[in-house]
């Protein structure tokens, strides 16, 4: 049986931003027992695919304050080889249009290139005096955070081991 162990995201900046929709995919290779479930919860609405068919909706409701974690089995969906499941999550932020942008625009996280291992930064002045975030790469983080002291800017970055750092002026 399939499994992999997650944790709850929260995007800090947005975290109580409204209408917002974030995205999460997993790929993962049929199980040798053909056996895969998902549990997952959401604060509003989440709906999940897996290989571009719709599997269902939830969470299912609870009292105002609590979370119900639902289980869905997979295994009637899987194919052979690699299985690409992604799930969409309202009202959480990450791969919305507007965060995108906010994060390659005030943050300055401009490109993240997987293939060539190269992270891009690019400050621009958007009347902020400091800015700080981190996005997921993999099972790690990219961090960055600038703070604007005078007409000079100050930033810290933090990347994955093994990859380049392009300032982006």
């Amino acid at each position: 049986m399939l499994s992999i162990n997650c944790k709850w995201l929260i995007i800090n900046l947005l975290m109580f931003e409204k209408n917002m929709t974030v995205g999460f995919r997993a790929e993962f290779n049929k199980p040798d027992d053909d056996k895969a479930f998902l549990k997952i919860t959401g604060s509003s609405l989440y709906r999940i695919y897996l290989n571009n068919e719709f599997i269902g909706h939830g969470p299912a409701r609870a009292g105002h304050g609590y979370y119900r974690v639902d289980e869905w089995d997979l295994s009637k969906h899987l194919i052979e080889g690699e299985n690409i499941s992604p799930a969409a999550s309202c009202n959480h932020g990450f791969a919305s249009h507007v965060v995108h942008v906010l994060y390659r625009d005030v943050l300055g996280i401009a490109d993240v290139d997987q293939v060539n291992k190269i992270v891009r930064f690019q400050m621009s002045d958007v009347g902020l005096d400091f800015c700080k975030g981190q996005i997921p790469l993999g099972k790690e983080l990219v961090k960055f955070e600038w703070k604007k002291t005078g007409d000079e800017i100050k930033y810290e970055y933090d990347v994955p081991e093994g990859y380049e750092v392009e300032i982006i002026k």
